[in-house]
């Protein structure tokens, strides 16, 4: 393109091509390239065509939740649902913005209803239509507007959409999103080429981009803010680099266009805003009520060094080293959420490929002072991706137990502190690595004919490529359930006692929480009832049933009942035994807080530990049960006031040789203990760090209050010998 006096602030030309290069781009490179692509992604789904269709992508997790909300939009689009509040957490309204919204995910997932497929075939062939999108379109990108080598454009194409790393991420179904970015990332380069032509010819793909974009911002959040995030990341470093490698104020040119374009700019901003009413509407509330993710929440699920090659233990190459030699890292808290690094050659051949823009840069400014240099943007651009990433990595770096820059992107940046797992971030990053490694083999590839051993370059480079394709492979199965036997629970689930819409799900010790949780939405959508279980990335304040399986769960549901004034009749689903009870709490069973001291009569209890052990190690954490029955007239519970006090809890003390106390630690909940109830309550225990003999001491509190053993009652005291580190005992 020539410079025509206009402000050019975006230059993309496709790579040049060499004519001699004979069947560079003839149909038989081109359909041998498209079907490598297709055997990969059969690959990555193998678990899931060989099983004849029956394996559903993810876990009984986050993907049947997935699964959930999309029928939620289905039946809203047939005028069968509230939108805003699927029904979970009963009955707490506007619940659709606790967890992803996946607007997009629901467009082919309410066809394929349509067209008579039952839930789970229909989200099956959603995922797959969506993660095909991504790939192609991701192919398209990189051979038809980039214009690298096919094979170069089907290393990218594998390295942003069928990486080990979002194999692993599977059970997050919700991060397929990353499959619409290849066509935002369409949209947005043709609009940059047309930016100096007129109006007309670049509209259709601003508005697409931004229809798109603020589409995306209902279907995954952390995907599009992650985007969002990256791109003006990388338009900084770009203008940066212009100036810096060309001399060009690039940013001048930028405002100048604006200047002369400021009615197209207003327009695409009121279109921006109108587009993003649906998000404010879902997220905006939500937004206002929870506030920002907790510092030592996020600060957990940031990457250390070793993170950015972390693989898992699962990887077809590395996973033995991560295995074997580093399986302390799956020792930390959130773990799962650290397992998004790149496989070892990757990494090193976007370092190497990013190092060899840096000298090609170089060379281009030194020439151009020499009036020998001929500007590529190209190379800015792929520069600039790649200072991009290095730098996002640099941001997301975690030193230390809290430290990073991170805090400062948290602090700064809107949204940024509703971001929880941060280090997913990556699987967006890994389109922008997938660019920079597709050019670097472009870039070898173009000048193989000038090479002396032309035969050894390309065994090399084949060698180099299949390795590439090869470390993304993870042996690890990440389509863990089954859709007949989902199908067949959902079938044979008899139907409520009448009269009852709103129903619960009892414990049942043979399943987690979050599994039993999930059962009930999927029960409420076939049965067209509510329900008080829920699970999400969010829950309602004050919600105490989230652990079904607790011991407390009792206690929490009266509590929620008599705080949401659900009073009535509910049904109560029995998992183990498939059948239903029929329930009436009344007012007088729901919990109620102590809001006084008790007096001094009223500090009533009979301790008692039950096989009471008589040697720990140092810092060994054991639990010991322990009883506690109320002998006082007054309802022990462990709610007080707004302020903290008053409720009653159970801790523990350990206490020297010296007859001095250590210090109470650790409060129990008591939840709710009637007169003359009993209870026996399973308390974690935490020897002192130095040996020797010690008393071991249980007693009751009333918070802001007094310890109980102080107005009389007594004690449980055990006397236990801390034994030395296994180290230091002496023979």
């Amino acid at each position: 393109m020539e410079n025509t006096g206009k402000a050019i602030i975006f230059r993309h030309e496709p790579e040049r091509r060499e004519p001699s290069c004979e069947g560079f781009f003839c149909k038989g490179l081109l359909f041998s390239s498209f079907f490598l692509l297709l055997v990969i992604f059969f690959i990555f789904y193998r678990f899931f065509f060989l099983s004849g269709m029956e394996n559903v992508p993810g876990n009984l997790g986050d993907s049947r939740l997935n699964l959930f909300i999309m029928e939620h939009w289905f039946r809203y689009f047939r005028g069968e649902a509230d939108l805003l509040s699927p029904p979970m957490f009963f009955p707490v309204k506007h619940t659709l913005g606790y967890t992803d919204a996946l607007f997009l995910f629901s467009l082919p997932y309410s066809l394929f209803r349509l067209a008579g497929l039952d839930m789970f075939t229909a989200y099956q062939f959603t995922l797959l239509l969506i993660h095909m999108l991504g790939l192609y379109g991701l192919f398209y990108f990189l051979l038809m507007i980039m214009g690298f080598h096919p094979f170069s454009a089907v290393s990218g194409s594998v390295i942003g959409m069928l990486s080990n790393s979002l194999y692993l991420a599977m059970h997050h179904t919700q991060l397929l999103a990353i499959g619409f970015l290849p066509i935002l990332m369409i949209l947005g380069v043709r609009f940059l080429q047309n930016h100096n032509e007129k109006a007309s010819k670049r509209l259709p793909y601003g508005i697409g981009f931004i229809l798109l974009l603020s589409a995306l911002f209902i279907t995954g959040f952390y995907t599009a803010w992650f985007f969002c995030l990256l791109l003006g990341l990388f338009w900084c470093v770009y203008l940066l680099v212009q100036r810096i490698f060309y001399e060009q104020k690039k940013l001048a040119d930028l405002i100048q266009w604006s200047k002369c374009h400021f009615k197209e700019i207003l327009f695409y901003f009121f279109v921006f805003i109108l587009a993003m009413i649906p998000f404010f509407i879902i997220y905006l509330p939500v937004a206002v009520e929870f506030g920002p993710r907790p510092r030592w929440e996020v600060a957990c699920m940031l990457p250390t060094p070793i993170d950015f090659l972390n693989v898992g233990k699962d990887n077809l190459v590395w996973g033995k080293l991560f295995g074997t030699y580093l399986s302390d890292l799956a020792n930390r808290p959130y773990w799962v959420e650290l397992l998004f690094g790149l496989p070892l050659f990757t990494f090193l051949a976007f370092i190497l490929s990013s190092w060899a823009l840096l000298r090609l840069c170089v060379r281009k400014k030194d020439l151009a002072a020499k009036g020998k240099g001929i500007e590529d943007a190209n190379l800015s651009i792929y520069f600039s991706l790649c200072l991009t990433v290095l730098l996002m990595w640099f941001l997301l770096l975690r030193l230390g137990s809290k430290t990073s820059v991170w805090w400062i992107i948290y602090e700064v940046v809107p949204g940024a502190a509703a971001i929880r797992a941060v280090f997913r971030i990556q699987l967006v990053l890994g389109i922008a690595v997938g660019i920079v490694v597709a050019w670097g083999f472009s870039y070898i590839l173009a000048r193989v004919r000038f090479a002396s051993q032309r035969g050894t370059m390309i065994v090399s480079i084949s060698l180099c490529f299949f390795f590439l394709l090869v470390e993304q492979i993870n042996l690890g199965n990440a389509f863990n359930f089954s859709k007949s036997t989902q199908l067949n629970f959902l079938s044979h689930v008899p139907n409520p006692p009448k009269g009852c819409n709103v129903f619960y799900i009892k414990p049942d010790k043979r399943k987690p929480f979050w599994e039993l949780s999930i059962d009930a939405l999927l029960i409420a959508q076939s049965k067209n009832l509510y329900t008080i279980n829920g699970y999400s990335g969010l829950f309602p304040k004050g919600y105490g049933l989230i652990n079904i399986n607790d011991p407390s769960f009792s206690f929490y549901l009266k509590l929620w009942i008599g705080k949401q004034k659900i009073f009535g009749k509910i049904a109560a689903y029995d998992r183990r035994e498939n059948r239903w009870t029929q329930e009436e709490i009344r007012p007088s069973e729901i919990p109620k807080p102590i809001l006084r001291p008790l007096k001094k009569g009223e500090f009533k209890a009979a301790i008692t530990v039950i096989d009471p052990p008589r040697v720990f190690s140092v810092m060994e954490k054991r639990q010991i049960k322990v009883s506690v029955k109320n002998m006082s007239e007054l309802i022990f519970t462990s709610l007080g006031d707004k302020k903290g006090r008053y409720g009653i809890k159970l801790a523990y003390q350990w206490i020297n040789e010296k007859g001095d106390g250590l210090g109470f630690n650790n409060r129990y909940q008591l939840y709710e203990l009637r007169p003359g109830q009993q209870k026996v309550f399973d308390v974690e225990v935490s020897a002192p760090a130095c040996p020797g003999n010690y008393i071991l001491e249980f007693d009751l509190v009333q918070e802001m209050v007094a310890w109980f053993r102080e107005m009389g009652n007594q004690t449980a005291r055990v006397p236990i010998y801390v034994l030395p580190a296994v180290g230091n005992r002496k023979n």
